[in-house]
C-alpha cells in the first residue's frame, strides 16, 4: 500500500486531499533535510578522518620514507625526473590519505544510518494498530 495512502488512511474524504499535500511536502522536507544532513557528516568525518590520518604521514617516519622511495622511484622510471618524481609522490600519497579518508567518512556515515534505521525499526514495534475502516465506518 503507498505509504500516502496510508498517512491519509484515518482522514475524511473531504480532508484527504489536503492531508496528502501535507504528507508529501514533510515527505520532501524530510528527504532534503536528511541528505543535507548526510553530506554534512560525510565532509566533517572526511575531514577528521583526514586529520588523523595525516598526523601518521609525516618525513620522519621509516615507512613514510620508504613508500615515498618506492613512489618516486615509480614515476622516475616513468621517464621523470627526480624532482617532479618526489613532486608527484608527495601528491600521490596525498590522494591515498584522501581516499583512505573518504571510505572512513561513508563507512561513519553507514553506521549512522544503521542506527537510525535500528531505532526506526524498534518505534515500530510501539506503534499501536489502528482500524481506519471501522473508524471511517463510524463517520
Amino acid at each position: 500500500m503507498p505509504l500516502s495512502a496510508l498517512a491519509t488512511a484515518l482522514l475524511q474524504p473531504e480532508d484527504a486531499g489536503d492531508g496528502s499535500a501535507v504528507f508529501n511536502i514533510a515527505r520532501n522536507l524530510g528527504g532534503s533535510v536528511g541528505t543535507a544532513m548526510l553530506d554534512t557528516i560525510l565532509t566533517r568525518r572526511e575531514q577528521y578522518h583526514d586529520f588523523e590520518i595525516g598526523a601518521y604521514i609525516n618525513a620522519y617516519r621509516p615507512v613514510v620514507q620508504e613508500r615515498l622511495q618506492t613512489l618516486t622511484n615509480a614515476f622516475v622510471s616513468k621517464g621523470h625526473d627526480s624532482i617532479v618524481a618526489t613532486q608527484q609522490a608527495y601528491a600521490q600519497m596525498k590522494n591515498i590519505v584522501r581516499r583512505e579518508a573518504y571510505i572512513m567518512a561513508f563507512d561513519d556515515a553507514f553506521l549512522i544510518i544503521g542506527i537510525l534505521l535500528l531505532i526506526g525499526a524498534v518505534m515500530v514495534w510501539f506503534c499501536q494498530k489502528t482500524k481506519a475502516k471501522e473508524s471511517l465506518a463510524a463517520h
